[in-house]
């Protein structure tokens, strides 16, 4: 099992409209299972994928949306992050047979932003 394509290090979740935070594993097994966690390992969700073609495809995005606080404050005297508009998070995977792939290593930023389609890294407009 291996992970063929993770999200942008700093991804766009959707405001009104949602943008896709895929994960693509590559296994010989019939499912995928990911473990999605906080920075701090506070487990958030969990989902199961199945696998079509040798590649399950995980998209963490609602879970991660609804972690955060959509409506974020605006103001015009200073620029700053907003409570709640953000979420560090890694993703733990299992399949089928029991084989586990931790990517904790590989630690990821959800932004409560949409973007245009096809345009998930947000990485250019972060604080």
């Amino acid at each position: 099992m291996t992970i063929e394509e993770r999200p942008a290090t700093y991804a766009a979740v959707g405001g009104r409209f949602p943008n896709p935070v895929v994960y693509r594993i590559a296994t010989a097994s019939s499912y995928v299972k990911a473990t999605l966690y906080r920075e701090d390992g506070t487990q958030l969700s969990e989902l199961k994928a199945s696998t079509r073609e040798g590649i399950a495809t995980l998209d963490v995005s609602s879970f991660l949306r609804a972690q955060m606080q959509l409506t974020i404050p605006a103001g015009t005297e200073l620029v700053e992050p907003a409570e709640g508009s953000s979420v560090a998070y890694y993703c733990t995977f299992e399949d089928a047979e029991g084989t586990v792939l931790d990517d904790s290593v590989n630690v990821r930023f959800a932004v409560a932003a949409a973007l245009p389609v096809g345009t998930s890294d947000y990485s250019g407009y972060t604080i």
